[in-house]
């Protein structure tokens, strides 16, 4: 996929305005920078807790990923 192609999925979400806005921040933000987006959502325990407290399987299907990613994620040691 191309820049005028996200361009046009971003103008077919927000408008044409926003579309604009966007641009000229990301242009002048990530100008020259290379940017990868992953197939899969990047969710965090935060993620987790706001979708559904306490139940893991509800917030899986609340955040469209596995109950194995949920587990995976709710079992990562927190850093502090």
């Amino acid at each position: 996929m191309s820049w005028p192609d996200l361009l046009e999925l971003i103008r077919e979400e927000v408008g044409d305005e926003a579309a604009s806005r966007i641009e000229d921040r990301a242009r002048h933000e990530l100008g020259g920078l290379r940017v990868t987006v992953l197939k899969r959502k990047l969710i965090s325990v935060q993620d987790i807790d706001r979708a559904a407290p306490g139940r893991p399987r509800e917030a899986a299907r609340r955040l469209g990923v596995s109950v194995n990613t949920v587990y995976r994620v709710l079992r990562r040691p927190t850093i502090r």
